[in-house]
């Protein structure tokens, strides 16, 4: 054995030397398995692979070893979960966005260990061939020694300089780019300086360009710029549209309201023989043809925060409900209600903890957050058993709102894990069980685990069936109106899955549906676009309820001054008046002359930025005292 390791011992240079081959080829690896060239080109990553080859050159003994070696783990783990998080959520995610939803993913640890494949498998088997071979090679000692340190001195600042100056290059060819502001929107300019849609800006610039900018941008902040910024929220917000009138104003002033966020509920889900309640309320009542709700980093709470308070989560790598929680937040669904003499209550099957939902639903202002725990149910029960509880809460009020977020859709959809007590409850499995009979009776042909997904929306059919006979029994159907919406579309399925699933259903996982119903509604089809950030003006205007339009961003659907917005993640614009995509850069379906089309274009991709800063400096606190919450 020791024969063996002599073998090993090279002097300091040839030692060094096969160090930084061992770290430049596993880098090399990485990087080419999983990305092209982005179009700058590839300096941010020769960056990289120059910066830790010069500090293995230049650092003592072993200790270049253990340096070398986490820095190679510490790439090869920040690619995997990039690879993997962009496989499911088709966008990129910053390092504060990872340690957020640490917790909420450990839940869902079988969803994760799914997207490694093979290709994942082998590197990581060759990651750690690289980190034995870098660890079990050894420096011998020679009568050149000294000068072989002063080599590797000259070698590693050799390449520190380039890098630096790789560096410096690559922001110069970028940001010395001259843009007309007229055309800023349309260049690649505007997603360097945006880092959105994050998908492109690694296309484009890296992911190493990516890593640079999430550190520049989200944790070396200069706080000397809030007076300015907010200055720009106060004169953005001040150009909203002011509030009028209209038609439907006021026309279901005193009614209930039951507002369901459906988990990963989909038009797929939507069946006239599986789930016909569903199909009923899409059919019988007034449907947004052209509503979306786009699946944006902090998933399903992001789509609570654009409900909520009609602003865009934001985009700094960081979850609104955990870190934003405590923000001053003037207008919100449940303080418009509450203005207007109604009871208040969130609803969700799983506990109030899980996206620190406890907190942030207390500033959201509603009365009371009922978990799994208070609903007197076992946690992660499904909709239709946490729905015999939450039918008796509100029919016997006299004005009630109550916000119902949903659970059964929710991933996995593996059938596999349907015997796993840790996800469902024994009488969840079942129901469960029940329903995939029906599916597979309805659909034989379709995939398993799309099977699985309809049959766990068979479960809030059923909770909202139950629902409404509630309130007829108990002679209230005049007072009900229940409005329903898809978070976000279906998530951890391929490409293939859900082309196929769509010939076999007519219908796609990725459209998420908004309608509103009550009986003896009159059926209409409303083909504005509109997102999540539109509902609060439009549910107020509808319930008559009085709000400052200068605190959000949606408008009301049925305003009609208002054209129409719906965005996707990867930033696609949708209005009556044109298409317009970041990623291209170029506007399609242009129905006005492109100077309007810019003009509102500008104001809709501000969104984004006039929310980060909304949250990030608590905007509204400047001007409301702040109030004392009480977690729930």
């Amino acid at each position: 054995m020791k024969k063996i390791f002599d073998k090993l011992k090279f002097n300091l240079f040839v030692y060094k030397l096969i160090g930084i081959v061992l770290i430049a080829g596993f880098l090399f690896y990485v990087n080419t398995t999983y990305f092209d060239a982005p179009k700058y080109g590839n300096i941010p990553f020769y960056m990289v692979v120059l910066s830790v080859c010069s500090l293995h050159m230049i650092l003592p003994y072993r200790l270049d070893k253990l340096v070398s070696s986490a820095s190679l783990f510490l790439y090869t783990v920040y690619v995997l979960v990039q690879v993997c998080y962009c496989r499911m959520f088709y966008q990129y995610l910053y390092v504060g966005t990872a340690f957020s939803l640490f917790n909420e993913a450990k839940a869902y640890t079988s969803d994760a260990v799914a997207l490694i494949g093979s290709t994942e498998k082998t590197v990581m088997a060759a990651g750690i061939i690289v980190l034995l071979m870098l660890n079990f090679i050894r420096r011998r000692k020679s009568k050149f020694h000294g000068k072989l340190v002063l080599i590797n001195l000259i070698v590693s600042l050799i390449g520190f300089c380039s890098a630096y100056l790789l560096h410096f290059e690559e922001i110069k060819v970028i940001e010395s780019t001259n843009v007309d502001l007229f055309e800023y929107h349309e260049s690649d300019r505007y997603i360097y300086d945006r880092v959105t849609p994050k998908k492109t800006f690694v296309e484009y610039f890296g992911l190493e360009q990516f890593l640079y900018r999430d550190i520049k941008d989200n944790w070396l902040v200069d706080s000397s710029m809030i007076e300015e910024e907010n200055e720009s929220i106060s004169l953005f917000l001040s150009e909203n549209l002011p509030y009028q009138e209209n038609e439907y104003t006021g026309m279901l002033e005193g009614k209930h309201l039951l507002l369901v966020e459906g988990e990963s509920l989909t038009l797929a889900a939507v069946d006239a023989v599986l789930t016909p309640t569903l199909y009923k309320l899409i059919h019988e009542g007034w449907y947004f043809d052209n509503f979306y709700s786009p699946l944006l980093t902090g998933s399903t709470s992001d789509v609570e925060t654009m409900m909520n308070t009609s602003l865009i989560p934001v985009n700094d790598g960081t979850i609104v409900s955990q870190v934003y929680a405590e923000n001053t937040y003037p207008t919100t669904l449940a303080k418009g209600f509450k203005s207007a003499g109604y009871i208040t209550n969130a609803v969700h099957n799983n506990y109030k903890l899980y996206y620190n939902r406890e907190n942030y639903f207390a500033s959201l202002g509603y009365d009371s957050f009922l978990d799994s725990f208070e609903l007197g149910v076992e946690n992660q029960s499904s909709d239709y058993i946490c729905g015999q509880v939450l039918n008796w809460i509100p029919v016997f009020n006299e004005k009630d709102f109550t916000f119902w977020i949903t659970y059964s859709g929710h991933q996995p959809y593996s059938v596999s894990s349907l015997s796993d007590e840790a996800q469902y409850p024994l009488v969840v499995q079942e129901e469960y069980k029940q329903y995939m009979n029906l599916v597979k009776q309805t659909y034989p042909d379709l995939d398993e685990e799309v099977q699985f997904y309809l049959a766990k929306n068979m479960s809030l059919d059923k909770a909202l069936e139950s629902y409404i006979h509630t309130y007829s029994m108990m002679d209230k159907m005049d007072k009900l109106v229940i409005v329903l919406y898809g978070d976000h579309y279906v998530k951890g399925f391929s490409s293939e899955t859900h082309d196929e699933s769509e010939k076999i259903l007519g219908r796609g996982m990725f459209d998420t549906p908004l309608t509103l119903w009550y009986p003896g509604i009159e059926t209409k089809i409303i083909d504005k676009y509109c997102t999540d950030i539109d509902l609060m003006p439009t549910l107020f205007n509808l319930y008559g309820i009085e709000y400052d339009k200068s605190t959000i961003l949606g408008n009301d659907i049925f305003d009609e001054r208002y054209h129409g917005f719906q965005f996707t993640t990867t930033w696609i614009v949708y209005t009556e008046n044109f298409t317009y995509s970041v990623e291209m850069g170029k506007f399609t379906e242009l129905n006005v002359s492109e100077e309007q089309a810019r003009e509102e274009l500008s104001r809709y991709l501000d969104y984004q930025e006039i929310s980060n800063l909304i949250f990030k400096n608590d905007y509204f606190a400047k001007e409301t005292a702040n109030e004392e919450v009480t977690p729930y």
